[in-house]
């Protein structure tokens, strides 16, 4: 059973992007089978769990591997981010319940990060197309860290941008990758979402989705 809280217990919270702000993840999915002819090459079920919550480099090794692609890393990388911000610009539509929550976040003067495994020009597009790139002043996106998710590089740069120790923040994630990301860097989680794991941690809480988190963390 899911606990109450009487109050925020958090100093701030940190969004993952794609499959929290919107349910993007089969729209990059889309877009990665956009790369190449169908009849050349049919991505299935199989590739979409294999993929879920990676960045583009670890997308593009894996189609290298998997369909024995002799393709760049780095030219496969970046004919998917453009492939994923053209179906963005048609497709995208924010997830249900996340522009009210993030909106009652700002009004409590909550600070808001965002932790993402996509590039920066894919992140702000993101942002800009949910016009809720003002409420995100520090984005942080794979091209700023070192190492992506499962590293904990993305959420402990975030946390640095707003000046919060992990230790206060929220997550909000969907993914095994992000969970892993967030939890290695110190942060408390909460998973939304149909594709969300099994929590492995009491810093974990899953939630059905944001209308369900925002629900319970902002009943009073």
């Amino acid at each position: 059973m899911i606990p109450k809280v009487s109050t925020f217990p958090f100093l701030a919270v940190i969004f993952d992007l794609d499959g929290v702000l919107a349910d993007t993840e089969p729209i990059n999915f889309r877009a990665i089978q956009d790369m190449f002819d169908p009849a050349l090459l049919c991505l299935d079920s199989q590739d979409y769990t294999a993929l879920y919550g990676l960045d583009y480099y670890d997308t593009a090794r894996y189609l290298r591997f998997r369909y024995n692609l002799v393709e760049p890393v780095e030219s496969l990388a970046s004919r998917q981010e453009a492939c994923a911000i053209r179906r963005i610009d048609l497709e995208l539509e924010p997830a249900s319940g996340v522009l009210e929550f993030i909106h009652t976040l700002a009004y409590k003067e909550i600070p808001l990060g965002l932790a993402s495994n996509s590039p920066r020009a894919y992140v702000t597009r993101v942002l800009q197309r949910l016009a809720v790139d003002s409420f995100f002043p520090f984005p942080v996106g794979r091209n700023d860290v070192q190492n992506g998710k499962p590293a904990p590089d993305p959420y402990l740069e975030a946390c640095a941008r707003l000046n919060v120790e992990p230790s206060r923040c929220l997550a909000v994630e969907d993914s095994p990758v992000g969970m892993q990301s967030a939890l290695a860097a110190g942060l408390s989680v909460a998973l939304v979402g149909p594709h969300a794991p099994e929590p492995p941690s009491p810093r974990v809480i899953r939630y059905t989705d944001i209308n369900h988190l925002s629900t319970i963390l902002l009943q009073n």
